[in-house]
């Protein structure tokens, strides 16, 4: 038997372009420290364009990073936030956002 995955996500409905293209055009990685985070966000399936680097872990910080992501014409809502699971640094973010 095929495991779930492969089955699930292969072909051209489920590829990343398809995803970035139909469903939601964002990708956001998020690289968190228990002071700072950075992050990229990437707008194609292949390409990063914008790179935000070191902001505060903390409230100050959030309102930057989210008046970066309108600067760069993308929303939380529009994307898929993908954050390293450090222990608790991202849960303030992941609440605020």
């Amino acid at each position: 038997m095929e495991p779930v995955h492969s089955t699930l996500f292969s072909g051209e409905k489920f590829s990343k372009e398809y995803f970035m293209s139909h469903i939601l055009p964002y990708m956001i990685g998020v690289d968190l420290a228990s002071e700072s985070f950075t992050a990229a966000v990437l707008t194609t399936a292949d390409s990063t364009t914008q790179v935000k680097q070191a902001v505060e872990n903390c409230i100050t910080g959030f309102t930057e990073f989210l008046q970066w992501l309108h600067s760069c014409n993308v929303t939380p809502d529009s994307s898929i936030v993908c954050m390293e699971a450090t222990g608790v640094y991202g849960e303030e973010l992941c609440y605020f956002l």
